[in-house]
């Protein structure tokens, strides 16, 4: 049986992988350019290598003498020397500091393909897997966890807009009122706002166990993503056999396009349910299994919106199956469509009287996600495609090369499995791009098929048979370290075994604003500061005008400022954020609010506004003499 690709052009498409990747670094320019003007002198030293790596592939695929001598010196006794020094000079490259991420991907990619080259000798026995494999395997993914444990208190989110802040808002506001709102947003309570699943109430029963604090929150989120990397391993085993499911446990308990996710936002968990939709997807031609289907894809959307996606992927996946069926004259239609159908239909109602029928007015549901959330608006597909790709490529560019090489490896293959992932996969990222708004980066939804397909491809590498003789394994392990080692350097470098967890501590940006507030005033604030306040029952977050305007027509110039009536305002000047909110900025002035301080709060200025009359609980003097103990003041004509 011949390879499903055989190694001449394997290296073809390596090198154009590598003149690829030259082009995106040298294209990068520096923030401090001194060499040539584009680059710093350590980007240039990595630029180099670079290009001295690309010439040495092109000269390697050339030298058919050369690549016999590399294969038979990394069989046998060599194989573990030689993945231990593949591992160690990776761990090196991806721990050093500076601008160097587009030097560490060409050294990350080029190791991802020396194994899936490795993977395709054609000269050594068929065999079954060794156990001992398996087993190592299990115990690399127990460590990823364990890693990921201490390092997820740390791991900042890679855009912090105050998606995390916002829904610990919902959380902590269904313990307060019993309604899951925005509190913090100044929305009118209601019963549940549309689009946000009853997951909250979890979260809030969580909350309620271990604290509200930030600890508390960033514990069940490696919780939720220990729980992905085992679902996705259990299903890789049933799909393909029990090493493919420890490969696709270890690719998503290190997977860079989780951790770029690995914050408080509910689609993550989405990925759960997704993943054991395709393994009951492929039983469906049981009744029982395609209801149990259908009940899993409306539950997807009780997590978040964008699981429509999955709903519309399925269900035309359905379609087709039993129109396939009818021609064959199978019941395939019977035993499968319609339970499916009825599935849906009970997990449709029971959604819609739990969240539609619940609300004041439900039409209000369906106006929210398609003015305030964009939903289902069929427009732009040509940017949805293209910020899709660009998206990813920022949150985990070799996983999308290695993504990319998977899927079209496995689809020469043809395997049933394979023809699962694939189909499913096409029809979830149709639906996404017609259904869902290109504007929000939802990417982690295609975290199941991305694992699922690189597992695969990391298990059978160029071959269509189990093959796990020494350099085949050898080749397994070069592939699996390109692809866990920034997982790896990004969680040792935020990890810390005395205290992983520790309890809130405030800068004394913070502490200066709580001492010129309590907990009963109402406070209005960048979203980002949400953590250090809490315990205050009436914090509002002062991008807060925006969101509403999305639900809701406002009456007034300065709505809804005059129902907030805000006792202090503080504003962090930002790149990303240059000037306070317009309606707000109008109240300041209005009511002639009195700035009290400007001062420098984790390298950016921050102004401070007292509502005229509103005295802190010390005394403005003594909390003024407070802050100028604890932060930088600045005077009053700084920006």
């Amino acid at each position: 049986m011949q390879p499903i690709l055989d190694q001449r052009r394997l290296l073809l498409v390596w090198n154009v992988i590598n003149i690829a990747l030259l082009v995106y670094i040298l294209n990068h320019v520096s923030a401090e350019p001194v060499v040539l003007g584009r680059y710093t002198r350590f980007y240039a030293i990595g630029a180099t290598i670079a290009v001295l790596l690309a010439a040495a592939i092109a000269v390697f695929s050339l030298a058919p003498r050369l690549q016999e001598a590399v294969r038979q010196s990394m069989r046998g006794r060599l194989s573990l020397p030689a993945l231990i020094a593949i591992v160690v000079a990776n761990l090196a490259l991806w721990l050093l500091p500076g601008d160097a991420d587009q030097i560490k991907l060409i050294v990350g990619v080029n190791t991802f393909l020396l194994g899936l080259w490795l993977s395709g000798d054609r000269g050594r026995g068929r065999q079954n897997p060794a156990k001992a494999v398996t087993s190592v395997l299990i115990v690399v993914t127990v460590g990823l966890i364990i890693l990921g444990f201490f390092s997820a208190y740390r791991t900042p989110p890679p855009h912090p807009g105050g998606d995390e802040e916002g829904w610990m808002n919902y959380a902590v506001t269904w313990l307060r009122t019993g309604q899951a709102y925005a509190q913090m947003m100044m929305v009118d309570p209601i019963p549940m706002t549309p689009g946000v699943g009853y997951w909250v109430v979890g979260l809030a029963g969580w909350l309620n166990l271990f604290g509200i604090s930030f600890a508390a929150l960033r514990a069940l989120v490696w919780l939720v993503s220990a729980v992905i990397a085992l679902t996705i391993g259990f299903v890789g085993a049933r799909l393909y056999d029990r090493t493919t499911g420890a490969i696709a446990a270890v690719v998503a308990a290190s997977s860079m396009l989780m951790l770029s996710s690995r914050l408080l936002r509910p689609e993550l968990a989405l990925t759960i349910p997704a993943t054991l939709i395709i393994l009951a997807y492929t039983r469906r031609r049981h009744p029982r299994w395609a209801f149990v289907c259908a009940i899993l894809c409306v539950l997807t959307l009780e997590i978040h919106a964008s699981g429509i996606a999955y709903i519309v992927g399925l269900g035309i996946a359905f379609i087709w199956d039993a129109a396939r069926s009818l021609r064959r004259g199978e019941p395939f239609l019977r035993v499968s469509l319609i339970p499916f159908v009825v599935g849906g239909l009970v997990g449709g109602i029971v959604y819609l009287i739990a969240h539609v029928l619940i609300l004041p007015e439900p039409g209000y549901y369906f106006e929210n996600l398609r003015s305030g959330r964009e939903f289902m608006t069929l427009i732009n597909m040509a940017e949805r495609w293209w910020s899709v790709l660009v998206d990813y490529w920022m949150a985990a560019p070799l996983e999308l090369i290695a993504f990319a090489l998977a899927i079209a490896l496995i689809w020469r293959r043809n395997r049933g499995s394979d023809r699962t992932i694939l189909s499913l996969f096409a029809l979830t990222l149709l639906a996404y791009l017609l259904l869902v708004p290109y504007q929000q980066v939802y990417y982690i939804i295609f975290l199941p098929y991305v694992v699922l397909a690189i597992a695969a491809l990391v298990r059978f590498g160029l071959d269509t048979l189990p093959t796990p003789d020494a350099l085949h394994q050898l080749a397994a392990g070069v592939m699996l370290t390109a692809l866990t080692m920034p997982f790896v350097a990004t969680s040792l470098q935020n990890a810390s075994l005395s205290d992983p967890y520790p309890g809130e501590t405030f800068d004394g940006g913070e502490l200066c604003l709580r001492r010129l507030s309590d907990p009963r005033a109402v406070v209005a604030g960048d979203t980002t500061a949400y953590w250090a306040f809490l315990d205050y029952s009436s914090f509002v977050s002062t991008i807060g005008e925006y969101e509403l305007r999305k639900y809701k027509v406002l009456t007034s110039p300065l709505e809804p400022w005059d129902r907030a009536r805000p006792d202090v305002v503080f504003y962090t000047d930002t790149p990303g954020s240059p000037e306070l909110s317009p309606r707000i900025a109008a109240y300041i002035e209005q009511y002639r609010y009195d700035e009290v301080i400007r001062f420098l709060g984790d390298r950016f200025p921050v102004q401070v506004w007292l509502r005229p009359g509103y005295e802190p609980p010390e005394g403005r003097a003594q909390a003024l003499a407070y802050c100028a103990s604890v932060v930088e003041v600045l005077p009053a004509e700084s920006p």
